[in-house]
Formats: structure tokens, C-alpha cells, sequence
């Protein structure tokens, strides 16, 4: 018997949408081959998602995200005025 799960896939800038187009063949793999079967919900984030609904993320897909706990995240970039720097590979100040 094949087990459902719904995830939330975010792909993010620069190479985010590659990285989660690979992903998501491995979670469709995973459905063929495991019994693993995801329902898969898509939002932007980012920059991308700044350029549509003016802000990072979208309300509706941060209610998505909190009400699923599943979350697939690719790299991000946010616009520094000089062009873009990418958020997931900074070290932390702290």
C-alpha cells in the first residue's frame, strides 16, 4: 500500500529551478518505485517571487508551507541594490 505525503517545492533563483526539476524526478522515483506517492504543490520564492507578488514569498505558500511541514527549498538570491547575493551560501553573522 502506497503512503500519500503532500510537499511544497520552492525552486528559488539562479540554478534553484534545475536542482528541484532533479528533485522532483527522484520523487516521482520514489512514487514508481517505493510506493512513496507525494502530491506536489509549487510556489516561487526569491527573487522570482519578488518580481510576481512584490515580497519573497507569498502568503498563500507560506500557509502552504506551515499547514504542510513538507518543504522542498532551492538556493535563493535577494537584491542587495548591486545585483543579487545568495542567501543560502552566506555565513551567518552570529
Amino acid at each position: 500500500m502506497a503512503k500519500e505525503f503532500s510537499l511544497l517545492m520552492l525552486p528559488g533563483d539562479g540554478i534553484g529551478p534545475e536542482i528541484m526539476a532533479e528533485a522532483r524526478r527522484v520523487i516521482d522515483w520514489m512514487g514508481d518505485h517505493r510506493g512513496l506517492n507525494f502530491t506536489v504543490h509549487e510556489d516561487l520564492v526569491g527573487g522570482a517571487a519578488y518580481d510576481v507578488y512584490g515580497k519573497p514569498l507569498s502568503d498563500d505558500a507560506l500557509e502552504l508551507a506551515k499547514m504542510l511541514m513538507r518543504l522542498c527549498w532551492g538556493p535563493l538570491a535577494v537584491r542587495n541594490g548591486m545585483g543579487s547575493i545568495m542567501t543560502n551560501a552566506r555565513k551567518p553573522d552570529c
